[in-house]
């Protein structure tokens, strides 16, 4: 729910609203106006992406992460510079049921992204899982300096990583790197671990 008073224009079926900002991430927001003698009217419900995204999941096809017409662009993620957002109002949600590959990842909370068994996602940004990054497949962390919170199925970090709020992980986590780079810095926080 936006609140906003303010000055605007109306004209023949239209108007203008000047300086109005939406400071939280997320879906199904809706402008609402209203004026003394007029009838009230209201925008379709949109999203806010946060900064830095390049692809939009929309599950307008199925479930399947790879296919290219469920992202808004028209191609699946495949680089660690593809920054991926799984909005809770997509038609479908998605499940990587092949290895992938994607940069940052921002699950909007009650949206959900399944790992299926055997697969590993690779996510080589920073990772907000608000509470639903699921399955028995395994989240792979590889950014080095990435941030991590919310809740992600099993977790391997394969670089240095930090909490960035409490996080837990619904199966195991290993900690596995080539060099000292690979750590889990808590960072204040609490990591709790089911597996």
């Amino acid at each position: 729910s936006l609140g906003w008073t303010g000055p605007a224009r109306a004209g023949s079926g239209g108007g203008t609203f000047n300086n109005v900002s939406i400071g939280a991430v997320g879906s199904r927001y809706a402008l609402q106006a209203a004026a003394t003698g007029v009838t009230s009217a209201g925008s379709q419900q949109f999203l806010v992406m946060p900064v830095g995204m390049t692809h939009l999941w929309t599950g307008t096809t199925s479930t399947a992460w790879a296919t290219g017409t469920n992202w808004q662009a028209g191609t699946a993620p495949s680089l660690a510079t593809d920054n991926v957002f799984v909005p809770v109002s997509a038609t479908n949600q998605p499940t990587a049921s092949a290895a992938a590959t994607a940069g940052a990842l921002y699950i909007e909370n009650g949206a959900t992204l399944t790992v299926a068994s055997g697969v590993t996602l690779i996510a080589a940004g920073n990772v907000v899982a608000g509470t639903t990054i699921v399955g028995p497949g395994t989240l792979e962390l590889a950014g080095h300096g990435a941030t991590l919170q919310g809740t992600v199925p099993n977790l391997t970090i394969t670089d240095s990583v930090a909490l960035s709020a409490d996080a837990s992980a619904v199966g195991n986590v290993s900690v596995t790197a080539a060099t000292a780079a690979g750590r889990l810095n808590l960072n204040g926080h609490a990591l709790t671990v089911s597996g």
